[in-house]
Formats: structure tokens, C-alpha cells, sequence
């Protein structure tokens, strides 16, 4: 579970998490409480939350999530003049590579 202690939405998936028992089951990967670039004006620059120091899939923003995920994902948001959308919390299943939920 990619999260960010800046978002509600996290906070509240890993509170139910705990409550759970899931802490051991699905591991946490915390992401920087900032997203850079979010107000640029040229929307290529965006890309997402940056990851927390010690990430252990080597990812530097959330971006790379996404793409890995869906390839195209940023070009499909670009090619239709939006700035791509990407946000936390991320349920990242290891074992196919796909997003379960966000």
C-alpha cells in the first residue's frame, strides 16, 4: 500500500488496516507529504507524489506506479491536453504488477 501521511484518504486505509490485523499481511510504502510541479503550468512536469527515502521498488515518483502498471497511462491523459492523475492510496499487487485499487 503505497500512502501518504498528508492524505485523509491514507490515513484512513491504514487506521483500517491496523484494526485489521492487516499490518503484517500488506506491506506500507510511505510517499513524501508533497507532490512537485502539481501547479506547473506545463502539465508534462507532473508527476505525482515523490517517493520517501528508502523505497524499496526503487521508484521515485508515484508516476512509475502507474505506468508500470499501465503503459501509456501518462501519454492517454497528455494526448487529451489534461495533466495526468495519480493519486494515493495505491494497493499495488506484487505478483501481477496491477493496481488493485486507488
Amino acid at each position: 500500500l503505497y500512502h501518504a501521511r498528508a492524505c485523509p484518504w491514507c490515513n484512513r486505509c491504514t487506521a483500517l488496516m491496523k484494526v485489521k490485523g492487516l499490518d503484517g499481511v500488506i506491506e506500507k510504502v510511505l510517499v513524501e507529504d508533497r507532490m512537485p510541479n502539481y501547479a506547473a503550468s506545463d502539465h508534462t512536469l507532473y508527476r505525482g507524489w515523490k517517493m520517501a527515502a528508502g523505497n524499496p521498488d526503487g521508484y521515485d515518483y508515484v508516476d512509475q506506479i502507474y505506468e508500470a502498471a499501465a503503459p501509456g497511462y501518462r501519454d492517454e491523459w497528455h494526448s487529451q491536453g489534461k495533466r495526468a492523475y495519480y493519486p494515493v492510496p495505491i494497493l499495488f499487487d506484487l505478483k501481477t504488477g496491477k493496481i488493485v485499487s486507488n
